[in-house]
C-alpha cells in the first residue's frame, strides 16, 4: 500500500469570545496572525505562514519522524492567548502556552503524518494583574515596617495551579516592586527566586490568612520557607497587589547604582553604570539574558577608585532582545542587583513600557518604525483627565516620562504620532 513520507501541520487561530479555551460553534477565525514553524528546539525557524480570512493556516511537505513547535505572533492589538488544553477535545482546544505563544513539541510519524488540530484561542486581554513587593525584613518579624527597603533583582514566577506550568514572570525593581499583567482567569501560586543571601520571613505574620485574598494583609510576607506562596484565584478585572515576600538576614551594601544605561552600537551592546559610593574591591558582574529571567555572566569588573564603569558586550544575541543587569558582590559575599536594561537586535514594531508598576520614571522602548518620528506621550487618569503630556520631535530608542508626582493608581498611556494614536498601554503607578 501507499506509505506517506511527508506530513502536514495546521488548523486555526480563533477568537475565544467566552475565554474558555475551547472553539465554540460561533467563534470566528482571526486573519493576519503570523504562524512560525520551529524545529523541536523551539528556536530554529523552518518556515512561516499567515492565517487566512477564516483564521486557517497549513504547513505541508514536512519530513516525518521529527518534532516541531508552532509559534503564534502579530496578534491584533488588545488580544491575548486563552488557556490551553481545556475541555478534553484536542480538535477544539487551544494548544498555545499563554506566556510564550508557542505549542509543545509536536511529532509527525509515518502512522500519523497529518495533524490539523493545532489551534490557538485568543481574546481581549482581561485587565487582571498580580504583584507587589519583596523587601528587606530588617527585624525578621515578617511585617513591612517603615524604613525597610525593597530588594531589587528577585524573580517572581507565576504558576498555573492546575498544570504546574509557568504563565508569567517579573523581576523586582529598585524598590522591590513587581507586577505581572494580562493574567487569564484561574488559580495560581508564585515562587520567588534569585534572592540575595538570606532566608524568607515568617509566612502570614500580619494576622491575615491566604495569599492576596480578602483575608490577606498588604504588609505581611506570603512566601513559605522555600519561597512559594499559597494558591490564589484570579478573575477578570482583578488587580491583586498584596503578594509580598520578606527576606531576613540581609545587609545593606555600601554601594548603590546612581545610573545604568545600555545601548546598541552597530552589532555590540555598550553598557555604562555609575555607583553612588566608591568601594575598592567590589565585584561588578555583568549578566545577560534573552528572556529577562534566566541570566548568565558575560564578564566582570573589579571596583577601583572610580565611580564610573563601562563594558562592551561584543557578542550579544542577534535577532533578539538582550537584557542586562549588574550583580554587585562585596568582600563579605553579599549581593545586590541593578535594574534591568534591554537592547534590541531585531526590527521591533512593538512599544514596550516598563517597569510596571512605575515608581519615579516610566521607560518607553520605542518600536523601530516610530524612532526618529515626532511622538506625544499622553497619560490619562482613570477618570479620563490628561495628567501628563510629553512631546518629542525625534523619538529615540527609549524615552522616559517622569511619574514621580502622580498619585498611586492606574493610568492609560496613549502614544500619538501625527495626531493618530499608535499604541495604548495600562500603567500602574506605585510608591
Amino acid at each position: 500500500g501507499f506509505i506517506s513520507t511527508r506530513g502536514a501541520l495546521g488548523d486555526k487561530v480563533f477568537e475565544d469570545l467566552d475565554g474558555d479555551g475551547i472553539q465554540g460553534a460561533n467563534e470566528p477565525g482571526i486573519a493576519g496572525v503570523t504562524v512560525t514553524l520551529f524545529a523541536a528546539d523551539g528556536t530554529t525557524v523552518l518556515s512561516s505562514a499567515i492565517t487566512d480570512a477564516n483564521g486557517n493556516y497549513l504547513f505541508v511537505n514536512l519530513p516525518l519522524n521529527t518534532g516541531y513547535v508552532l509559534g503564534f505572533s502579530t496578534l491584533p492589538s488588545g488580544l491575548g492567548f486563552t488557556p490551553k488544553a481545556q475541555g478534553g477535545n484536542g480538535a477544539l482546544d487551544s494548544d498555545v502556552n499563554v506566556a510564550t505563544g508557542k505549542t509543545d513539541v509536536i511529532t509527525l510519524t509515518t502512522a500519523s503524518p497529518v495533524n490539523t488540530s493545532v489551534d490557538a484561542g485568543v481574546r481581549s486581554n482581561p485587565i487582571a494583574s498580580v504583584g507587589n513587593r519583596v523587601w528587606d525584613d530588617l527585624n525578621a518579624n515578617g511585617i513591612q515596617d517603615a524604613g525597610e527597603p525593597g530588594i531589587a533583582g528577585v524573580v517572581a514566577v507565576l504558576y498555573d495551579n492546575t498544570t504546574g506550568q509557568p504563565v508569567g514572570s517579573a523581576i523586582t525593581d529598585a524598590n522591590g516592586l513587581w507586577l505581572i499583567t494580562n493574567v487569564p482567569n484561574g488559580s495560581y501560586y508564585v515562587i520567588f527566586s534569585n534572592k540575595p543571601v538570606g532566608n524568607f520571613s515568617p509566612q502570614d505574620a500580619g494576622g491575615g490568612t491566604g495569599t492576596g485574598g480578602a483575608t490577606d494583609t498588604d504588609i505581611d510576607s506570603d512566601a513559605n520557607a522555600s519561597g512559594q506562596t499559597g494558591v490564589f484565584t484570579v478573575t477578570s478585572n482583578t488587580v491583586n497587589v498584596k503578594i509580598d515576600a520578606g527576606i531576613t538576614q540581609q545587609f545593606t551594601l555600601p554601594v548603590y547604582y546612581s545610573g545604568f544605561t545600555a545601548n546598541k552600537v552597530n552589532t555590540t551592546s555598550v553598557l555604562a553604570f555609575t555607583v553612588a559610593n566608591v568601594v575598592v574591591g567590589n565585584i561588578y558582574t555583568i549578566e545577560r539574558s534573552t528572556t529577562g529571567t534566566n541570566f548568565t555572566s558575560i564578564g566582570s569588573i573589579i571596583g577601583t577608585n572610580s565611580a564610573n564603569y563601562n563594558f562592551t558586550d561584543a557578542s550579544p544575541t542577534q535577532n533578539a532582545t538582550n537584557y542586562y543587569r549588574i550583580k554587585q558582590t562585596n568582600a563579605q559575599g553579599q549581593v545586590i542587583y541593578s535594574e534591568i536594561r534591554m537592547v534590541r537586535f531585531t526590527r521591533e514594531t512593538r512599544v514596550v513600557v516598563y517597569p510596571i508598576p512605575a515608581y519615579n520614571t516610566l521607560n518607553i522602548a520605542v518600536g523601530d518604525n516610530l524612532q526618529n518620528q515626532p511622538l506625544v506621550f499622553s497619560l490619562y487618569s482613570a477618570s479620563g483627565q490628561l495628567v501628563i503630556s510629553k512631546a518629542v520631535n525625534n523619538a529615540s530608542t527609549t524615552e522616559q516620562v517622569d511619574v514621580s508626582r502622580l498619585a498611586i493608581g492606574t493610568y492609560q498611556l496613549a502614544i500619538i504620532n501625527n495626531n493618530k494614536i499608535v499604541s495604548k498601554h495600562t500603567i500602574i503607578v506605585s510608591k
